[in-house]
């Protein structure tokens, strides 16, 4: 036969002894209570009602009590840890939402040209390769080319003119045009865009 952990006094004996005279004054007063106090005393009652338990009755309540106890603090714990992931994914969000607008702004936005000299010794490169390919053509094929498009030259926005004796070609750059007239040193070309 369990016994009680509790020891009681006499005087509680007979407190005892008149709540089972009375009725249970835990129920009774539990019948009475709003829904929302019941839920706030459920613990409150719960010891109140281990003091009349034997051992093994105590033993199991008490460990009723506290695998409540944990699941609700695990549920907890969970629900702070979704708050977390979730405020985690909201700024992983936001970021790379911010990094690809700021991409795309950059990407579409118009590149400045360089400037007037830097496009001045490009523009004479570029068009010292571009003698050097009509001369080629002239010493291979014996003539002058009709067009530039007969060449493997860089691109740009080239004016290619012929005349009886030669030619002239221009490059224009978006802020400087480089002019070549056959005849001249082509060497000069680089010896000017060397030049700073």
């Amino acid at each position: 036969m369990p016994t009680s952990i509790l020891v009681e006094r006499p005087a509680m004996e007979e407190q005892k002894h008149d709540a089972k005279k009375l009725g249970d004054p835990l129920v009774s007063e539990q019948a009475t209570r709003p829904a929302s106090d019941q839920a706030n005393r459920g613990v409150a009652d719960q010891a109140a009602r281990l003091t009349k338990a034997t051992g093994d009755e105590y033993a199991k309540a008490l460990s009723s009590m506290i695998s409540d106890a944990e699941a609700k603090a695990a549920a907890k714990q969970r629900r702070k840890s979704l708050r977390q992931s979730r405020s985690l994914l909201w700024f992983v969000t936001f970021a790379l939402f911010a990094g690809v607008t700021w991409n795309v702004y950059m990407f579409m936005r118009p590149v400045p040209p360089p400037p007037p000299e830097t496009q001045l010794r490009a523009g004479r490169i570029t068009l010292f390769n571009t003698v050097k390919a009509i001369e080629a053509h002239r010493a291979t094929r014996g003539a002058l080319p009709t067009d530039l498009s007969v060449l493997t030259i860089p691109r740009g926005n080239y004016e290619y003119a012929r005349a009886d004796t030669g030619y002239t070609i221009e490059l224009a750059m978006p802020d400087v045009v480089v002019t070549y007239r056959s005849g001249e040193d082509v060497d000069q070309l680089l010896v000017q865009a060397a030049v700073r």
